[in-house]
């Protein structure tokens, strides 16, 4: 019994870990961003973690896009 009240007095004791700090939607995350082809160093851009999603998904479906275009030019997928 002295062993059991030992230990939950020991747990209670124990402060609790602190809860992690939420990400902010609107925390300013900064990127360097060389231009294909250049010597020069890239320069810096920063955009909020929604801006930077915004940004990737319009790429992604630009990518897409192409892709799409250039599979139908070239007849790829086609039955002959």
């Amino acid at each position: 019994m002295f062993v059991i009240l030992t230990l939950l007095a020991v747990q209670q004791a124990q402060p609790t870990p602190p809860e992690p700090a939420p990400i902010a939607a609107e925390e300013r995350i900064c990127r360097r961003e060389v231009p294909t082809g250049s010597n020069m160093p890239g320069r810096r851009i920063c955009y909020s973690r929604a801006q930077w999603r915004e940004r990737t998904r319009h790429n992604d479906a630009g990518l897409q896009s192409f892709r799409d275009a250039t599979q139908k030019n070239a007849g790829i997928g086609l039955d002959r």
